[in-house]
């Protein structure tokens, strides 16, 4: 079977049998961390907004370069938070592709191709969205408290911290496709 994505069929071996590929859900995603991060965001924002509405003082009184420029730097961070963040992790799943293969899954992003043996030893988590859509981790998730302090951005940014096809369509029947060939 061939793929509709060209770049996944690079990644296929003569020895493989592809047997799923598609993409995440498109367009702008609420998730979990977004009823701590929105609230986070909006209080950062209030801070520098404060300071630069008050800012006309502190330029009459001549405020040092440095000291001026820093409430900008926390607008920036800010309006990531609040806005880009959405925009960002939209544009990273457009560009991602997944492939199910009798071997392995495979993910391809911007940051690189992941490939994930399937075997009974795969540790599996699934995820049902209220619509047919479904999320599939491969490997232990981190808890919310590690990924935040991983140093990482997929916290901050919405890309998942282990392999993981996200917001697939018929989550279902993939995630049933790869417990059967787990147990081949």
């Amino acid at each position: 079977m061939r793929s509709p994505f060209p770049q996944l069929d690079i990644e296929l071996s003569s020895k493989e049998k592809l047997i799923w590929s598609g993409q995440p859900d498109q367009g702008l995603k609420l998730r979990g961390q977004d009823a701590f991060l929105i609230p986070f965001s909006l209080i950062w924002l209030i801070v520098p907004v404060g300071i630069l509405l008050s800012g006309e003082e502190n330029v009459q009184n001549n405020t040092p370069f440095p000291f001026s420029i820093i409430p900008l730097i926390f607008l920036a961070v800010g309006a990531y938070l609040l806005f880009g963040r959405f925009l960002q992790d939209a544009w990273r799943r457009k560009r991602t592709v997944y492939g199910l293969t009798d071997k392995r899954a495979i993910i391809i992003s911007r940051s690189g191709t992941k490939s994930v043996p399937i075997g009974p030893s795969l540790e599996l988590n699934f995820k049902q969205h209220s619509d047919d859509f479904g999320t599939i981790q491969f490997g232990a998730a981190p808890s919310f408290l590690a990924s935040a302090n991983s140093g990482s951005l997929s916290f901050w940014s919405g890309a998942p911290p282990v392999p993981t096809f996200e917001c697939v369509p018929e989550g279902a029947n993939v995630y049933r496709e790869i417990k059967r060939l787990m147990e081949l």
